[in-house]
């Protein structure tokens, strides 16, 4: 299988972590782990895919989606949507 860059930053943009990247194509995460050392593009920081998670969850409950379609949705806890939602509350109304 032959990732061309613009492909692989296309599919990081998507999908976020290599571990995604590589269970949607079907190979390893040390392969597009190379693949990124090779292209030379940056990784993600955990922190900054998790603000950005946590802003889309966000915005999807507020526009009305229930916290339990948000655990599926995001494949997480009900406490950790709880939390977040709580937390982003208090960083808006601040």
């Amino acid at each position: 299988m032959s990732i061309t860059k613009n492909q692989l930053i296309i599919l990081q943009n998507i999908y976020k972590t290599d571990k995604k990247i590589s269970d949607h194509l079907e190979v390893t995460p040390q392969y597009i782990h190379n693949l990124r050392k090779k292209y030379q593009i940056e990784i993600y920081p955990a922190s900054r895919i998790k603000e950005y998670r946590d802003n889309e969850l966000f915005l999807y409950y507020k526009n009305g989606m229930s916290r339990k379609n948000l655990m599926v949705k995001y494949d997480i806890s009900y406490v950790t949507v709880r939390k977040t939602i709580r937390r982003k509350q208090r960083e808006f109304n601040d």
